[in-house]
């Protein structure tokens, strides 16, 4: 079993900030490896992308064992939620076995809420991680 935790369970980050956690494993075997991975990808119509950004590799600490992880965000790209595409942030642990991969999926953005492009006629405030609100739209 894997297991991800950020900070106060904190899933929403600014871009620039920092994500602080801890990953675990609890294995019926000494893993031969066990990596963390800030990334994003994109998913929708069209090419698909992703980029990791920032890698962990831990040093085994036995078949069951925690550390903590700290990864400093980009200033780009937002995530974003669209008609033809998405982008999406995540925070994945895999052990070189196929199915031991846990991922947590995070939002970066300067606002509160997620970026969504051609909502239609609906109103929704644009609000900052101050709490000011910056439009409505």
């Amino acid at each position: 079993m894997l297991t991800l935790k950020t900070k106060e369970n904190r899933l929403e980050f600014g871009p620039g900030g920092t994500i602080e956690g801890v990953a675990g494993w609890q294995l019926q075997e000494h893993p031969q490896s066990v990596r963390l991975f800030l990334m994003w990808y994109t998913m929708g119509k069209g090419d698909e992308d992703a980029s990791v950004v920032d890698e962990v590799q831990f040093d085994i600490g036995g078949s069951s064992h925690e550390e903590p992880f700290s990864f400093k965000i980009p200033v780009s790209p937002y995530s974003f939620e669209g008609k033809l595409i998405s982008l999406q942030w995540t925070i994945e642990l895999v052990t070189r076995k196929p199915n031991d991969v846990i991922r947590l999926d995070i939002m970066v953005s300067p606002w509160v809420k997620q970026l969504v492009l051609d909502k239609g006629d609906e109103e929704e405030d644009i609000i900052l991680d101050d709490g000011d609100v910056l439009e409505t739209r």
